[in-house]
């Protein structure tokens, strides 16, 4: 699950998904597309990316519960904003299907490469 949320879907074939077209859909009066996702193990989600801001907003499908197992779930991301040239979302949560929130969390920092010189991303020139 999480190895989509920094980067979303780029480069998905090399981490083993699989994505397939949907039709749209409209949710609460505002327009999706919608994709189904299929990752190297077989588990199938829907992503539904708003047509206005191309973020992703929603996520359902069968989500591992607190207790280790497969229920149905979604994940819905809001309150988007940059940092250090990447778009996070800044709150994020968890629901049942029926809606019940499972969890939630907000973000409040987001540092990339903390503690890492930018010389350690430079290329040496004798390659």
């Amino acid at each position: 699950m999480v190895a989509t949320w920094l980067d979303g879907y780029l480069n998905y074939k090399d981490k083993g998904f699989t994505l397939a077209p949907l039709p749209a859909e409209m949710v609460e009066g505002i327009s999706y597309m919608v994709l189904q996702v299929t990752d190297k193990h077989g588990n199938v989600q829907k992503i539904y990316i708003n047509e206005t801001t191309h973020l992703i907003e929603k996520q359902a499908g069968d989500m591992t519960n607190m207790q280790g197992a497969k229920e149905p779930m979604y994940m819905t991301f809001k309150n988007y904003s940059m940092v250090d040239g990447v778009n996070l979302a800044q709150h994020v949560a968890s629901y049942k299907a029926d809606g019940t929130m499972i969890w939630e969390a907000t973000l409040k920092e987001a540092k990339h490469n903390a503690g890492v010189e930018d010389s350690a991303f430079m290329a040496d020139a004798t390659q």
